[in-house]
């Protein structure tokens, strides 16, 4: 009995955090994905207690980000799109990146304010410009472009500097 309301409890929360629960067989593909608000604040979350578990092996500017992003995406009255960046990894898919982004309807450009890594991001040290090259793509079949000048505030600029070199 005790098993069955656990199952039930879980049955109950899983789609409140990550949606829908993931259709059996292969992994899905690689790119861009929605993210509601409340499960990317716990992602980052997550992330942020990964980091501060292992002192001293990730840059300030890591954690900056990930504290910053929890706020972003908290924010009650944010109008911020949250997106996530994910690839396989073996046999499961894995987010790697979170990006926050704002809409601008009237001039049809996405501003791109914020990214968060994952921590035990490894295999894909530069996951951001596929990820970016990704959200080009999807914008540019709405008619949208995509505005990475806002990065230059977010992390010390790392983002925007490595985007500016690759892109």
């Amino acid at each position: 009995m005790k098993y069955l309301l656990y199952i039930l409890i879980a049955h109950s929360v899983w789609p409140l955090l990550f949606g829908p629960p993931p259709p059996h067989g292969p992994p899905q593909s690689s790119g861009i994905i929605p993210l509601r608000a409340e499960a990317a604040r716990s992602l980052m979350a997550l992330w942020s207690e990964c980091m501060l578990e292992r002192p001293g092996v990730y840059p300030p500017c890591s954690y900056e980000a990930c504290y910053e992003g929890i706020q972003v995406v908290g924010h009650e009255m944010s109008d911020v799109v949250v997106l996530g960046y994910r690839h396989g990894h073996g046999d499961e898919m894995v987010i790697s990146h979170i990006l926050m982004c704002k809409l601008e309807e009237e001039s049809r450009q996405v501003f791109a304010h914020g990214i968060v890594e994952n921590p035990d991001n490894i295999h894909l040290n530069k996951s951001i410009i596929p990820m970016m090259q990704d959200l080009r793509a999807n914008a540019l079949r709405s008619n949208y472009t995509v505005e990475i000048a806002p990065l230059m505030d977010w992390a010390y600029g790392v983002y925007h500097f490595a985007l500016v070199r690759e892109l």
